[in-house]
């Protein structure tokens, strides 16, 4: 079901390539019926999306890298504008937030160098979302995770061109709105 202005979906599906190294992206299409790409390197990942004009968003990246984590020195930031700060799996913000990532006992534990802290430390220019991943099948769930957006109009275009402005913010529980800006700028915007 479909209905830009009341109800926007896309196509999209979780990657996972050599996923110990690389670690999962959850990746959406601007169009239906997009191709699955199969290839173990995120930097194939990234050079077909960029052909296809899709999102890929970092996904529970504060694993260890080499096994589930990030790896910040693979980012394209024009196809991945977007991190997964938080989800079912935990925080993934740094080491010594509230909320382990305690979900997947066999992933864990978070550590240092793929946590969102660290993709910030480098100068890196992300926008923070929240997410369930699958969340018991509820979407929405309180507690587990969800991206808010600010988007000039209800549809796949204007999600998109918010998506990359990183006009986005996550919230774990109640349904907050955010607005946040510096003089001229808002949330996503680079500033000198």
């Amino acid at each position: 079901y479909h209905a830009p202005g009341r109800f926007v979906a896309c196509a999209g599906h979780e990657w996972t390539g050599d996923r110990e190294r690389w670690g999962d992206c959850n990746v959406f299409f601007l169009e239906d019926d997009p191709p699955l790409d199969l290839s173990m390197h995120i930097d194939d990942l990234y050079a077909h999306l960029r052909e296809l004009d899709a999102i890929a968003v970092t996904h529970h990246p504060g694993y260890q890298v080499g096994d589930r984590g990030k790896d910040w020195d693979h980012l394209d930031e024009e196809v991945s504008p977007l991190v997964e700060v938080f989800s079912v799996h935990g925080s993934s913000e740094g080491c010594n937030t509230p909320r382990p990532m305690e979900q997947n006992a066999q992933m864990g534990p978070r550590v240092t160098g793929g946590t969102v802290q660290d993709g910030l430390a480098r100068g890196l220019r992300l926008g923070i979302i929240a997410s369930g991943d699958n969340g018991g099948g509820f979407a929405g769930k309180w507690g587990i995770g969800l991206l808010g957006v600010w988007a000039e109009e209800l549809t796949r275009e204007g999600l998109w061109e918010a998506f990359r402005a990183r006009r986005t913010y996550g919230v774990t529980g109640d349904r907050i709105k955010l607005r946040f800006g510096i003089n001229e700028g808002f949330m996503g915007d680079v500033l000198q």
